[in-house]
């Protein structure tokens, strides 16, 4: 039995699929080539922390905000090496060890 090779292809089957209107591909380029030019430009001025806000804050008040850190496998390990330790969690850890960090930081400035 021979099989026609241009049954199978799968360039010859319409396809359903409607084209994405947008950028060409060289138009993209340009414009993430001048999103990362001005990213290495960009300066931000150094804001003065406002101590007053944060004083004015609970510190007992709930958890309503999260961000997301980002660590490399030597800072990760050595996370999760000191919650395996103290049987807490890895958040737990880090915040214990940030906020006194950053509340010392923040009256240092004032």
């Amino acid at each position: 039995m021979t099989v026609d090779k241009n049954v199978f292809a799968l360039d010859s089957i319409p396809s359903n699929k409607a084209k994405k209107a947008g950028p060409s591909a060289s138009a993209a380029r340009v414009v993430e080539s001048e999103f990362v030019s001005a990213s290495r430009t960009r300066s931000v001025p150094e804001a003065k922390l406002d101590s007053a806000e944060w004083r004015s804050l609970d510190p007992s008040e709930r958890v309503t905000h999260g961000i997301n850190v980002r660590f490399n496998d030597y800072e990760l390990a050595l996370l999760r090496a000191i919650a395996k330790r103290e049987d807490r969690s890895i958040q737990k850890i880090i915040k214990r060890l940030l906020i006194p960090a950053a509340q010392q930081a923040a009256d240092s400035e004032s």
